[in-house]
């Protein structure tokens, strides 16, 4: 379905997954250059449409249609919103801008996994069936604000590989009221809040960019410090949600990959020491071998890579560790 917003000017087609301006979708529709379609538009070119919208009355086609017409999975349809924040993230400064903040710079790192930015822009561009659909979901609040504003978002998936939810990391300095770096939300019983961290409303389920064919992983408490690990070179990273973030879905991948041996590289602080015995335990349970590294005190990953090297991590394993770990980060 095609959404347009007249009084913005601004539109979103959730089938090509695209969206912009009128300059973007002359671009587009008309296959022109950026000063091409300023032309177009300006009188001075001939363009393929004299509504390059398709509207009529201010709506798409004559009617608001829905977002997937009753035909579109969950999964689908969060694909569409997700995509639609992949392309912010790509056209705004502020999603690159606060992972380069983190360290998070190799263009490689941009290339291997797809980021999101939610600026409001989608919000915008929604029907009133559409911006219902998506509060059924939790993409929009009751109130009707996107729930991810001002945060990055990560994909995480089914085993299939289905999109099932979505982690969205806050970067404002301020945070909206009803976010706090103490509070928590809660809908249905399942936490969908934790400070900057958030989560789709929900069961929490899926997993980022699980590791394939090994069965040696490291395992973080979260996606920032993977992602920290993946550009050291190490891809067989398993992130957690935070100290009470192993999910059923995270055991079930351990037990089904046969995963031999975990490394825990849990934040150097009373959270992360607390944690590791009892993650041990149910670690251990399913037949692998857990040890942990521990950090220097009050860092986490990200922070030990921004004032060590690859080499000082290296020291940091076991000598088991070290042959199987770097192995993989060698291959």
């Amino acid at each position: 379905s095609f959404s347009i917003n007249p009084s913005t000017n601004l539109w979103y087609c959730f089938a090509c997954d695209m969206g912009g301006d009128v300059i973007k979708f002359v671009e587009l529709y008309d296959k022109v250059s950026f000063n091409e379609a300023i032309e177009i538009l300006g009188g001075g070119g001939s363009s393929a449409t004299d509504q390059p919208f398709g509207v009529a009355g201010g709506q798409i086609n004559g009617n608001a249609e829905s977002v997937h017409g009753g035909a579109l999975s969950r999964p689908v349809l969060l694909k569409k919103v997700f995509k639609y924040y992949c392309n912010s993230f790509k056209e705004k400064p502020d999603g690159v801008n606060y992972l380069k903040s983190r360290s998070l710079s190799d263009p490689q790192l941009y290339k291997s996994f797809d980021f999101g930015f939610v600026n409001g822009n989608l919000l915008k561009t929604l029907s009133a069936d559409q911006k219902k659909e998506l509060k059924q979901i939790g993409i929009l609040t009751k109130s009707g604000k996107e729930f991810f504003h001002d945060c990055i978002v990560f994909p995480l998936t089914d085993p299939q590989g289905n999109l099932i939810n979505l982690y969205g990391r806050h970067i404002s300095k301020n945070l909206p009221r009803e976010i706090s770096n103490n509070s928590s939300v809660e809908n249905s019983g399942k936490v969908i809040s934790r400070g900057k961290h958030l989560y789709l409303p929900g069961e929490l389920r899926g997993l980022f960019y699980p590791p394939k064919e090994t069965d040696s992983i490291l395992i973080t408490e979260g996606i920032i410090d993977a992602l920290t690990l993946h550009q050291a070179g190490y891809h067989n990273v398993l992130p957690i949600y935070g100290v009470n973030g192993l999910t059923k879905d995270h055991l079930d991948f351990i037990q089904q990959q046969r995963i031999k041996q975990v490394t825990l590289c849990l934040d150097a602080d009373e959270s992360g020491r607390n944690a590791e015995p009892k993650l041990k335990e149910k670690l251990e349970t399913l037949g692998a071998t857990v040890s942990a590294i521990h950090l220097p005190a009050g860092l986490d990953v990200n922070d030990f890579f921004q004032s060590h090297n690859k080499e000082d991590f290296k020291k940091l394993l076991k000598p088991t560790e070290k042959s199987t770990h770097q192995k993989l980060a060698e291959q």
